[in-house]
């Protein structure tokens, strides 16, 4: 396949009748999928750069361990996995998402399955928020000098919470139509009739 076929979904003669939601949805996902990657090249990058004496000595060290949350130790623990993990998943986005333009059926699957991923990942959000807010919340200083400045932080984080609730519930909402969508019979039609005109 010629470079400037490769994201224009149209050349094939053989193609079927296309859908302009199937369109829409391959070429936000391409654009995303791909800014997603350049950002987690980027990532890993710098966690390869950094230096690993200073931040293993950083989680090592008791008086910063005690001052952070849990789960966000495990993230700083596991930081290379993590955005490596980040970098091959944003690949996987792109290249599903450019056979999605394409037709491909076995790209329609893998981005239903990315999306099952990505309502779980949303919905996980609201566990890790209701872990680590109230970590935040008990470093509040207790001074009665500093209490107007630690109502203020607790109505803050009241109002991140809710709106971290109300994101992740749009995003798996967004999420679970999309896989809706990608199944039902319209689609699976025109992408079975690219496949049987391959």
């Amino acid at each position: 396949m010629a470079w400037e076929e490769l994201f224009d979904g149209s050349r094939n003669s053989h193609a079927g009748p296309r859908s302009s939601f199937v369109t829409t949805v391959a070429w936000n996902s391409i654009l995303l999928a791909g800014f997603g990657t350049f950002v987690a090249l980027l990532q890993n990058v710098m966690v390869r750069l950094m230096p690993r004496e200073i931040f293993k000595a950083a989680l090592q060290d008791g008086s910063f361990a005690t001052h952070m949350p849990r789960p966000t130790l495990f993230l700083l623990e596991h930081v290379d996995t993590l955005a490596l993990g980040s970098l091959l998943l944003s690949v996987v986005s792109l290249i599903a998402s450019i056979g999605l333009l394409h037709r491909r059926n076995w790209a329609r699957i893998l981005f239903m399955g990315l999306l099952v991923l990505c309502a779980g990942y949303s919905l996980a959000g609201l566990f890790l928020q209701r872990v680590m807010i109230p970590s935040f919340a008990l470093r509040v200083p207790t001074d009665p000098a500093m209490r107007p400045v630690a109502q203020q932080f607790q109505q803050f984080l009241g109002v991140f919470q809710i709106a971290i609730l109300l994101m992740s519930l749009a995003f798996a909402g967004l999420f679970a139509w999309l896989f809706y969508k990608m199944g039902t019979p319209g689609v699976r039609d025109e992408f079975a009739n690219r496949e049987r005109l391959a």
